[in-house]
């Protein structure tokens, strides 16, 4: 049965104990197996505070993260590119403070919109730093995701493919594909062929509408999605991803150009997100008789 999630940033983006406990309280209350923690800083990120909180409330963590114009990967400045491979050590000591077994997110340039592609050059040292991220990882314990975002919000990995020729080209056992349906809505000419392509890397699910306002109301289409996924073997994580500017402040809301504000109550949001979740993604495994 696969885990369905919510991603914290529905109810809040600030994480300190009190508004951690506060969301993670009312995704376990609402029903939902997981809820994921945006780790903005490693560095002041308390992992075993935001274990405890989960823990007693009954309810699974996810973690994932992004990079900042300080910490690229693909920066020419080596400065820039140290400070990016020592933030993923950190997160990966986080992760494991938090008592979990993956992160992911985007992790191998800056939540940035570049003015420039990517050099064969860039591409092959962030290859590199991926690689020796992975291995840092694996000692660890640790798997260690690539999420593909859209040209507008980074660069470097927009496609499923461009993710999974990384790993491949990595060769690391402990490294997979963190989808995306909001990024994918962009980037992905034909998804139902590159989740097909990609199939056996494919490891985590974010679920967000092609507007990023609540799930069902957009044109993405979430059935021809679940059942590319069942059609090729995945049984891992599905989480909900609708952000609003009633709950987010300027810093998120400028980041990701979130100019509209599709709902006003985070509670409504995410029951909504849930019960379109269960039912869909029972009927799509359904119809590939996998349950």
């Amino acid at each position: 049965m696969n885990k369905l999630g919510i991603h914290g940033l529905v109810f809040s983006d600030r994480w300190d104990e009190a508004n951690a406990k506060a969301a993670i309280d009312q995704a376990a209350w609402l029903g939902f197996d997981v809820i994921e923690v945006l780790m903005f800083d490693p560095y002041t990120t308390d992992g075993a505070m935001l274990r405890r909180l989960a823990e007693d409330a009954g309810i699974g963590l996810a973690v994932g993260m992004a990079l900042g114009v300080d910490s690229d990967l693909a920066s020419e400045d080596p400065d820039k590119l140290a400070r990016g491979e020592k933030a993923l050590r950190r997160a990966f000591e986080v992760t494991g403070e938090m008592g979990l077994g993956q992160i992911s997110g985007l992790v191998y340039a800056a939540l940035n919109r570049y003015a420039a592609a990517p050099t064969a050059s860039q591409r092959e040292q962030v290859t590199e730093a991926l690689g020796r991220a992975a291995g840092h990882a694996k000692e660890l314990g640790l798997r260690f995701g690539l999420e593909p975002v859209n040209r507008y919000e980074s660069y470097i990995v927009n496609t499923l493919d461009e993710a999974g020729g990384i790993i491949r080209a990595i060769g690391a056992d402990n490294m997979f594909i963190h989808l995306d349906t909001f990024h994918m809505n962009i980037e992905e000419g034909d998804y139902v062929s590159a989740i097909a392509r990609n199939a056996d890397l494919i490891g985590y699910v974010h679920l967000a509408e092609s507007h990023r306002g609540l799930l069902g109301t957009g044109n993405f289409d979430f059935g021809k999605l679940f059942r590319a996924l069942a059609r090729g073997g995945y049984r891992g994580g599905f989480t909900v991803e609708t952000f609003s500017s009633s709950v987010l402040g300027p810093e998120i809301v400028g980041g990701v150009g979130l100019w509209r504000t599709p709902w006003t109550d985070a509670d409504e949001a995410a029951s909504s997100a849930l019960a379109f979740m269960q039912s869909e993604i029972a009927l799509a495994y359904q119809a590939q008789n996998v349950w």
